[in-house]
């Protein structure tokens, strides 16, 4: 009986610890997801900025005037806004920067950066936040107007699955999500070529772009 006792008094402790090692399990899960659901870039952000910044985000069509700007505003553009946008310039070429906050990448460059390439290739520099962040606010852009992407129209409020629709509807082509570029260059209003910083040079140069 003792015995018997003892072996059931021992299940009891392992069952016990066992209980305790999967509650801990679970609460180092919980506490993943968690910290998967605040990782900014999955959605639109909007709901992720302060009550101040939520105040300087508005739609370009409610603004006074088309292309105003206001330093620290964010005016979202739909895709067709944005390519009158493009077509009114005076310059050539275009170039509308995928500008993404948080990106890591050698392509994702500060601003002030993408707009000196443009003055290099006498083009109209263009932002278009990939979403909104609340350092966006926070950024000297000059009298570069930040534009975001309004996607009430599209279905999806992931940014990987806007963006691409967006984009197709900019460019008239099929945009992939794939990292391919951020810089998308148009000539006199027409689409021309996806890229980036690192390979924009060589498209230029081969298609006689004439640099100032």
């Amino acid at each position: 009986m003792n015995r018997l006792h003892e072996y059931f008094s021992l299940s009891k402790i392992m069952m016990k610890a066992i209980n305790h090692q999967a509650s801990l399990l679970c609460i180092v899960l919980l506490s993943l997801c968690t910290s998967c659901i605040t990782i900014t870039g999955l959605t639109d952000g909007y709901d992720k900025l302060t009550t101040t910044n939520k105040e300087h985000v508005c739609y370009l069509r409610d603004s006074k005037a088309a292309g105003a700007i206001t330093t620290g505003t964010i005016y979202l553009v739909s895709a067709g806004e944005l390519k009158q946008i493009i077509e009114k310039s005076d310059k050539r070429y275009q170039i509308v920067y995928e500008y993404n906050p948080n990106c890591p990448s050698d392509v994702c460059v500060p601003i002030s950066t993408f707009v000196s390439l443009c003055e290099k290739y006498d083009a109209e520099p263009i932002v278009l936040v990939r979403y909104l962040d609340n350092a966006l606010f926070d950024l000297s852009v000059g009298d570069i107007p930040l534009y975001g992407i309004d996607h009430s129209m599209y279905k999806p409020r992931a940014v990987y699955k806007y963006v691409p629709l967006y984009l197709t509807d900019l460019t008239g082509h099929e945009i992939k999500d794939d990292g391919s570029g951020n810089l998308f260059v148009f000539e006199k209003g027409s689409f021309k070529i996806r890229t980036d910083i690192n390979s924009i040079g060589n498209w230029y140069n081969s298609a006689g772009a004439d640099l100032q």
